[in-house]
């Protein structure tokens, strides 16, 4: 929750994480332990847009959980978010779970790099791939754990293959 101190001089600052609606990032790290959490609705997968995030070189995913607030709509055949040039192969791939609200535990649904037995291969940027015809409605949040510990930088630059392709606008 951000804040605001207010020095009696007339000038205000703020401090603290501001809401700036869906989103897409780590959500905390304690020392090697990362938790990566993606929100996606209805418009998002409509669009095929996920926003921008990088997951390291290296990193081990440990678990996923899905929670959906408002379920997606019997159109949505299947969802895959993961690495951007084929989230199919190294990511996760949802069919069945995005039709009822709840959690679920879907780490088995790990596949490729991101097989809780493997360790990613190339930094890559997050992407997604829709089947089926979404509409608007649809509000779910993906969380996975994941290991990562090192102080090479230069496993954070994405592989330039994994940037998605974003349909033109109109």
């Amino acid at each position: 929750m951000a804040y605001e101190a207010n020095s009696g001089i007339q000038v205000a600052n703020h401090y603290g994480p501001r809401d700036t609606g869906t989103s897409v990032g780590v959500e905390r790290t304690t020392k090697s332990l990362n938790v990566f959490s993606v929100e996606i609705t209805g418009k998002s997968i409509q669009e095929s847009f996920v926003s921008p995030f990088v997951i390291p070189q290296g990193a081990k995913m440990l678990r996923a959980y899905i929670t959906v607030d408002e379920a997606f709509d019997a159109g949505v055949t299947g969802l895959s978010i993961g690495e951007g040039d084929d989230p199919t192969v190294n990511g996760i791939t949802f069919t069945t779970e995005l039709a009822t609200a709840g959690t679920e535990d879907v780490t088995t649904l790990l596949t490729g790099t991101w097989d809780p037995t493997s360790y990613t291969d190339r930094a890559s940027r997050i992407g997604i791939v829709v089947t089926g015809t979404p509409t608007d409605e649809g509000l779910a949040t993906i969380t996975i754990e994941y290991l990562y510990k090192t102080r090479d930088d230069s496993n954070w630059e994405p592989d330039p293959d994994t940037f998605p392709d974003y349909p033109a606008q109109a």
